[in-house]
């Protein structure tokens, strides 16, 4: 288990298809995460982020946002939003 950090990624896609403890994305813009599999503590931080798509198929409680704009949090079912 480890914490999965994306970077300055730029107009890019990515799919989290492995377990992992906590999810940060950083200083990102025009990025889009797919979470297909368990994220431990159920949280993800956004920083300093522009245009950000989380789409969490998997449960997330805790969703931080400092200092970005444009960060929208999509869940699959309303069962994942409660």
């Amino acid at each position: 288990k480890s914490t999965s950090v994306f970077q300055d990624c730029t107009d890019c896609e990515y799919t989290l298809d492995y377990l992992c403890t906590k999810v940060f994305i950083q200083i990102c813009k025009n990025f889009k995460l797919i979470i297909d599999k368990k994220v431990v503590t159920q949280t993800v931080e956004i920083y300093k982020c522009d245009g950000v798509t989380v789409q969490a198929n998997k449960k997330i409680r805790t969703c931080q946002v400092d200092m970005s704009n444009k960060v929208n949090l999509v869940f699959k079912t309303k069962e994942l939003a409660r």
